[in-house]
């Protein structure tokens, strides 16, 4: 491979091992839908969402931090005070939220009543050894370790998997089942990862390192909080206000619209080391511009390509009962797309190192999701959950953009940004029409996503695109990976 593309090849091998995590419930679907109800398969929905906010908590960002000082430590010898202040850090914060949720349960199980003693046990058991693995996996991105990446995220997701068709086929523990198989793989790898980092790396606690971790780290929490609560607050309203059936049929257009975080996690994961090398580089936000524009046509085809292959795909993951989730898979995808493209709007604010400007406008868009999912859920249903969602990332999009153009200017193209915008926007409803007001065949819906999106990436590729980034997107596509 071109040394210059270096970060795609290990690109794809991290975005691989991270998004098996994603693709689980995709492999998994087939059995859960058949074994669970749509009830049972919405409360570990909810009950997966829950461990993932206990997750960002208890985290605090740690790990950008750890990220940030790990090549002066490392020039300066001092890896192992580094890592160990960040898992003295971890026991700590992960025992305080335990013992919270513990203690607050009662309150939790006046809200949803099904997140009984039983159901919440098996996700504080695997909170600190997950953030022990995850923390050992970033760590292992650092030093470019991709294959050993791979074997630990791809073992224990591969762990978990087995575990919970166990638990749930044989034994017909039900969600009870799948949740214990999560916690038993999270405990096995936690004791790996854990075991790898005294041998290879070793643990002494710096004080001066915990404060310089979080003071880096800290201002990004409620930028992901934000995010958690834009991206799963809406499970608890489909709780509360719609039903845990519903939320089964709203997970699994969830799943099948993460398939596209393959490619979109492939270059998050290498994006923040490749964003801190080119600070330094002449005529880095020429390159930062061009790499939007291809990222938001590739990542679009991508979610074109998944619309149209949506109503089979749906078909042979889930039975009848969950046929009615078809509709939303596009706005979704279309949300996961713009999702990810705040890392490239965001670039001013890190050069600035005002990465708080982020938590700003995530926070305002999770306000707006909540006030329009409190309003119109209960009239409008799954529906409005699902734009909600799209909609709230368009605006965070926005304002972080804005904040970041003016912390340091990147000459972003606005053509580029509106058309894909207004493009995916428009594409995104088309299965909801196509449904609810033509009543089309399966194969009648495919051939019509599949014209419509032909449409909108030709008239992307003629009239947005420049020759340059058009050369550029060619030639990424001619590089070997392997």
């Amino acid at each position: 491979m071109a040394k210059k593309y270096w970060w795609l090849k290990d690109g794809l091998i991290y975005g691989l091992s991270a998004t098996l995590s994603k693709f689980t419930g995709i492999f998994l679907a087939p059995i859960y839908t058949r074994f669970l109800t749509t009830a049972q398969f919405g409360l570990l929905d909810l009950a997966t969402s829950f461990s993932a906010v206990l997750l960002v908590v208890a985290e605090m960002q740690m790990v950008s931090g750890f990220m940030r000082n790990y090549i002066e430590a490392k020039e300066k010898k001092s890896v192992a005070s580094l890592t160990g202040s960040v898992m003295v850090f971890y026991f700590v914060s992960t025992s305080l939220i335990a013992g919270i949720v513990w203690v607050g349960r009662g309150l939790i199980q006046k809200y949803v009543p099904e997140f009984d003693f039983i159901i919440l046990l098996p996700i504080l058991i695997g909170l600190l050894p997950a953030q022990i693995t995850s923390f050992y996996l970033v760590f292992l991105r650092m030093e470019r370790r991709p294959r050993q990446y791979l074997f630990i995220s791809a073992g224990q997701i591969a762990l978990a998997a087995v575990l919970g068709i166990i638990f749930v086929v044989p034994f017909h523990l039900g969600t009870l089942g799948a949740l214990y198989g999560f916690a038993g793989a999270r405990v096995v790898f936690g004791l790996i990862s854990f075991g790898m980092i005294i041998k290879n790396v070793g643990i002494r606690l710096n004080v001066d390192h915990v404060k310089e971790m979080l003071h880096f780290g800290a201002p990004l929490v409620p930028a992901r909080v934000s995010s958690w609560a834009r991206t799963y607050i809406n499970r608890f309203f489909i709780v509360s206000m719609l039903s845990m059936s519903m939320l089964g049929i709203f997970s699994i257009a969830n799943k099948i619209a993460g398939i596209s975080l393959l490619l979109i996690m492939s270059i998050r994961l290498v994006w923040q080391p490749f964003e801190n090398e080119q600070y330094t580089k002449s005529g880095s936000e020429e390159r930062f511009a061009r790499v939007l524009n291809i990222f938001i046509f590739a990542i679009l085809a991508f979610q074109v390509l998944l619309t149209i292959g949506s109503p089979v795909v749906l078909r042979l993951l889930a039975p009848p009962a969950y046929w009615s989730a078809e509709p939303f898979i596009a706005l979704l995808s279309m949300g996961i797309l713009w999702d990810g493209a705040v890392m490239f709007f965001s670039v001013g604010n890190n050069w600035a190192r005002k990465t708080y400007h982020n938590s700003f406008g995530a926070s305002i868009a999770s306000f707006f999701n909540i006030v329009l999912l409190f309003f119109g859920t209960a009239k409008l249903g799954l529906p409005l959950v699902a734009l909600s969602a799209f909609l709230s990332v368009l605006i965070k999009c926005l304002l972080i953009l804005r904040t970041s153009q003016k912390n340091h200017y990147i000459p972003y193209s606005t053509r580029m940004i509106a058309f894909g915008m207004g493009l995916s926007g428009m594409y995104s409803v088309l299965p909801y029409c196509a449904l609810t007001f033509f009543k089309l065949s399966v194969p009648a819906s495919i051939v019509f996503y599949a014209i419509s999106g032909m449409m909108a990436l030709l008239v992307m590729w003629a009239f947005v695109l420049v020759k340059e980034d058009k050369q550029w997107f060619l030639s990424m596509l001619k590089v070997r990976t392997v």
